[in-house]
């Protein structure tokens, strides 16, 4: 769902351009949890398609209730230089999950998202590739975000689809050895 918030009236209207889910219910109001900002896509090179960050959220929701996986945050930048997607995780996933994860995220974010689907039979963008960072970096890279665009602690909500890739390489890849990242991928 969007959220629109209104007077009694009806009158005054603010959009928040969130995208929430209803979770539950407290006597007779929804209780939600926030899944996405709504505007937030990116460009697939080589179609004239989009890619949304609710496409990377439902993918990995859709796993997460199909393996019982516990991972909670991600980050998902567009590596140019690579053509694909990396999908940065925190340190609560498990590396054998990794391995169902990198072999199940690709189809089924090709199955949610036609572009993408047109992108990868064209062989114009390789299979996603993920990486697993330490929570406190994760939090850290939430922390240089929120700072780096003069925005509020209390007003942001999670990112998760980043289309600044450079943003990612000077905190992520500063030193390729270092602790930070563990890559079960092809390009380090």
């Amino acid at each position: 769902y969007s959220m629109v918030i209104t007077t009694a009236s009806g009158i005054y209207r603010n959009r928040f351009g969130d995208i929430i889910e209803v979770t539950g219910r407290f006597n007779d109001a929804p209780v939600f949890q926030f899944v996405s900002k709504e505007s937030r896509t990116c460009i697939i090179p080589g179609t004239n398609g989009h890619i949304y960050e609710s496409t990377f959220s439902q993918a990995l929701a859709n796993l997460k209730r199909e393996y019982n996986f516990l991972f909670m945050r991600f980050v998902v930048f567009l590596d140019k230089e690579h053509q694909c997607f990396r999908l940065i995780l925190d340190e609560e996933v498990e590396e054998a999950g990794l391995i169902v994860i990198s072999r199940h995220l690709d189809e089924e974010i090709r199955r949610l998202s036609p572009p993408y689907d047109q992108a990868r039979t064209k062989n114009v963008m390789t299979e996603i590739a993920i990486e697993i960072v330490l929570t406190r970096y994760m939090d850290e890279f939430e922390q240089t975000h929120i700072f780096a665009d003069n925005l509020s602690t209390f007003q942001t909500k999670p990112q998760h689809l980043c289309t600044n890739f450079m943003h990612y390489k000077n905190y992520f890849q500063q030193n390729t050895l270092s602790e930070r990242v563990q890559s079960i991928n092809r390009f380090n």
